[in-house]
């Protein structure tokens, strides 16, 4: 079993603060309509910013140790003719994707990959999930099976060049 880059657990880190800033934003907006009631007293302010400030602290380390569990229970393997991906810390999820159903396989890297020297893996299958991604130009329908969220940038490139020679032999291509 192969492990995901070490950059991955900024990923984490960053899925996991998403959903903290809403519940955040909740106590503050909270926070403003009491302060409102009240007359934005110091007393007030005050208790707004302890609720903030524990909110915050108890979001980085749940963060913390989501990312690091997250980074450690989430494993590939490359075989002769499959994908597997194991992940999940609580419900553990294994996703077996066969070699011959491999359509196209996509690296990509943002701005947070590319600080941290790994990129993103997409592999996309013939009867894969559909995920509908949206830009100025519309909406668009992708079937997307499998994602390897941080993956060493050569490694990532030895992986699509792998997957996509051994696709096409399955299917009789090579």
């Amino acid at each position: 079993m192969d492990q995901l880059h070490p950059g991955a657990r900024w990923i984490f880190r960053a899925d996991m603060y998403k959903g903290t800033l809403g519940f955040i934003a909740a106590i503050i907006i909270g926070g403003i309509s009491v302060a409102l009631d009240e007359g934005f007293s110091v007393d007030v302010l005050r208790w707004m910013g302890f609720v903030i400030a524990g909110v915050a602290v108890v979001a980085l380390l749940v963060g913390e140790v989501y990312s690091r569990l997250a980074h450690s229970y989430f494993s590939y393997t490359l075989s002769q003719d499959s994908v597997v991906i194991r992940r999940g810390i609580i419900w553990q999820t294994e996703t077996m994707i066969p070699i011959q159903r491999v359509q196209n396989v996509e690296v990509e890297r943002g701005l947070l990959a590319q600080l941290f020297g790994f990129s993103t893996v997409y592999i996309y299958t013939a009867a894969g999930q559909e995920e509908a991604s949206s830009g100025w130009w519309g909406a668009k329908w992708q079937e997307k099976e499998g994602r390897l969220p941080a993956i060493d940038q050569q490694t990532a490139q030895n992986i699509q060049t792998l997957l996509l020679k051994k696709s096409k032999r399955a299917k009789g291509g090579l």
